[in-house]
C-alpha cells in the first residue's frame, strides 16, 4: 500500500497536454506498442490482453478512461507495466500512454488528485502534477533566484508564475534560426538556392501551399500575441490519407473549446527546420517530408502532386533549415538541502 506521504521519485508521461505520474517502484516494464488481443464485452478502454513473456497482462488505454479523445498509436506510444493492488493480491497491468517524459524527484504538495478510474483495481499509482503555485513555492525556496528576478523586473520583483513565463518567453525568444538558404537567397544571394531548390519555391507558391503558409516563418499572417492561425485540416476528406492516416481521430481545437465550429481546427506550423522534425502532421502519422507533401497537397488543396514536382518542394522546404544559435549554459544558483520535503 502506497505510503501516506507521496513525495518520492516518479517516472512522468503525457496524455493529450497534461503530464502525469507514476511511482517508479510500481513499475515493472515499459515496452513499445504490441499486438493486443481483445477482449469481448468489455469497456471501450479496455484494449485487450497482451502475452508478455508468458503472462497475460490486461491493458487499459489511459486516454480513454479518462475521457480524453482517442488518436492514432505512433512510435511514443508506449504500454507502462505496472504492478498494483488488487482486491485480493497485487497484479500486474499495462497502460497505453501518449509518451514517457523522465524520472523526477517529486514533492508532495506538487502532486495533484488522481483523476477518477472508476474499477476495482487500485489506480492511486497515477498521479496529476500540473501544479503551478507548487512550482513557484519551490523556485521561492532558492534564495538566488529573487536577484535574478529583481534584475529582470525591477528591485523586489514577485517570484510568481506570471514573470515566470515572461522570463521564459524572452529566452524562447532568442531561439530564432536565421541565415537559412531562402533567407540568404531573399537577401540577394541568388546563389544561395539550388536550381532544385527554386523550381521548388515556385512550385510551392503555384500549387497554393502559400494559402495558409505565407509569411517569414511560413505559418501564416501575423496575428494579435495570443491568437492562433487555425486551419481546417483535412479540408478534403475524399482520399485515402484521411482514413490510412487517421486524420480526423482527433479533433483539434474542439478537445479544448468544445465548440463545434472548431472541430479539426489546427494551428498553422512553421515550415522552418522541418528535416528536424518528423514524423509530420498532429498526430505524428506520416514518416517522411515527400508523403508529407503529398498529403498536405491532396487533403488542402484536392491536388495530385508529380513525383518531380514532390522532389521539388522537398527540396525547397530542405533550403528553410537556419543556423542554430549559439546556447550559453545558465549557472543556476544553489539549491537548498531542504528543497524536497
Amino acid at each position: 500500500m502506497q505510503a501516506e506521504n507521496k513525495s518520492g521519485k516518479y517516472l512522468t508521461f503525457q496524455l493529450a497536454d497534461e503530464d502525469y505520474g507514476i511511482a517508479l517502484l510500481q513499475i515493472k516494464e515499459i515496452i513499445g506498442m504490441m499486438p493486443i488481443t481483445a477482449v469481448p464485452r468489455t469497456p471501450a478502454y479496455v484494449k485487450g490482453v497482451i502475452n508478455l513473456r508468458g503472462q497475460v497482462i490486461p491493458v487499459t488505454d489511459l486516454r480513454l478512461k479518462f475521457g480524453m479523445n482517442e488518436i492514432a498509436y505512433n512510435d511514443r506510444t508506449c504500454i507502462i507495466v505496472v504492478e498494483v493492488q488488487g482486491e485480493a493480491s497485487t497484479v500486474q497491468v499495462g497502460v497505453v500512454v501518449d509518451a514517457v517524459s523522465e524520472v523526477l524527484q517529486i514533492r508532495e504538495d506538487a502532486i495533484e488528485a488522481t483523476p477518477s478510474f472508476g474499477a476495482k483495481v487500485d489506480t492511486e499509482y497515477i498521479l496529476g502534477m500540473a501544479n503551478l503555485d507548487a512550482t513557484v513555492d519551490r523556485i521561492k525556496h532558492i534564495p538566488g533566484y529573487q536577484a535574478f528576478f529583481d534584475l529582470a523586473f525591477g528591485g523586489n520583483a514577485s517570484i510568481n508564475i506570471d514573470n515566470a513565463a515572461k522570463a521564459i518567453a524572452a529566452y524562447e525568444r532568442t531561439l530564432i534560426t536565421p541565415n537559412s538558404a531562402y533567407d540568404l537567397y531573399v537577401l540577394g544571394d541568388k546563389e544561395a538556392l539550388t536550381p532544385q531548390q527554386v523550381r521548388g519555391m515556385e512550385t510551392f507558391a503555384a500549387t497554393g501551399c502559400m494559402a495558409c503558409h505565407s509569411g517569414a516563418n511560413f505559418a501564416g499572417p501575423a496575428l494579435p500575441m495570443g491568437t492562433p492561425f487555425l486551419q481546417k485540416f483535412p479540408t478534403f476528406t475524399n482520399n485515402t490519407y484521411v482514413t490510412s492516416y487517421q486524420l480526423m481521430n482527433d479533433v483539434g481545437r474542439m478537445n479544448v473549446t468544445h465548440d463545434q465550429a472548431d472541430k479539426n481546427m489546427w494551428r498553422v506550423q512553421t515550415l522552418r527546420n522541418l528535416v528536424y522534425t518528423a514524423p509530420y502532421m498532429h498526430n505524428g502519422s506520416v514518416k517522411t517530408m515527400p508523403e508529407a507533401v503529398m498529403v498536405m497537397a491532396k487533403t488542402q488543396l484536392d491536388k495530385d502532386l508529380t513525383a518531380e514536382q514532390v522532389a521539388d518542394i522537398v527540396a525547397f522546404l530542405e533550403g528553410l533549415t537556419g543556423e542554430f544559435p549559439e546556447q550559453i549554459m545558465p549557472r543556476l544558483p544553489p539549491t537548498p538541502g531542504d528543497l524536497l520535503e
